[in-house]
């Protein structure tokens, strides 16, 4: 019968669980050699990062977003959807992932307002946990400052209200992705009294947005606009020296 075969199916996937790693390099491949574009490996990409044996096993977690990526650059939903919420992971080399594949999604520019990934962004952001989770909102505002839309009011607001956060990495962050996303005198004013935070590296992230928000290059990235903006990532790291400051400042060095 149709729930005997079904039963079998799962049995048989419980017993290959060892051999996970191995197949989701095989899915991907065909979703690669596929352009994005093979629904069952996708569907099984899927279901293996949701998954709850994913959680503790970071390798394999880590290979199935990465075979993911050619259908997040095809605008696949559950694909974006699945990147969108790695920005939040615990670990550093997981959200590094999320973020060039988002990037790579968003045609290697900051994401169009209305597009899918700032939808995707929309959804994740700001994390539950955020009133409680510093590394959440170290996560969320790292992944604000490197791919939020300039102009979004609603993501906007959350990184505005992060400005007076007890923690200066995310005071840091905050600034920054203010930077790269205000547009409006307001903004100035908000970071205004950063300038006399406590901590050197907010003060230096403040100076720094300020600079993006007047039309400078910025110290540490290029986001002010236009086709010089640039992922402070691993993707980009060899086209622009900001990248390799801008991790001073990455929740990463907080982070595992």
């Amino acid at each position: 019968s149709a729930g005997g075969d079904k039963k079998i199916d799962v049995k048989i996937d419980q017993d290959l669980w060892p051999c996970r790693t191995f197949q989701v390099r095989q899915w991907g491949h065909l979703l690669e050699k596929k352009q994005g574009s093979h629904q069952g490996s996708v569907k099984k990409l899927l279901t293996t990062l949701k998954d709850g044996r994913t959680l503790t096993e970071q390798p394999l977690r880590l290979t199935a977003l990465q075979r993911l990526t050619p259908a997040a650059a095809t605008g696949h939903r559950g694909a974006l959807a699945a990147q969108a919420h790695a920005l939040l992971d615990r670990r550093k080399v997981v959200r590094e992932c999320a973020l060039d594949s988002l990037w790579e999604a968003a045609g290697n520019q900051r994401p169009e307002p209305g597009g899918a990934v700032h939808a995707q962004l929309q959804d994740v952001l700001p994390p539950e946990d955020a009133g409680y989770q510093v590394e959440s909102r170290r996560a969320a505002a790292d992944a604000l400052m490197r791919l939020g839309p300039r102009g979004d009011e609603t993501l906007l607001s959350i990184v505005r209200g992060w400005l007076d956060d007890e923690d200066p990495d995310v005071r840091a962050l905050a600034s920054q992705a203010i930077g790269c996303m205000g547009s409006n005198a307001s903004d100035v004013d908000r970071l205004a009294p950063l300038l006399q935070d406590k901590n050197w590296r907010v003060v230096k992230a403040c100076i720094d947005a300020l600079e993006q928000m007047s039309g400078g290059d910025g110290v540490r990235h290029k986001c002010s606009g236009g086709d010089t903006q640039e992922l402070p990532s691993r993707r980009t790291s060899g086209h622009s020296g900001s990248s390799r400051s801008s991790s001073k400042l990455s929740m990463s060095k907080s982070m595992p």
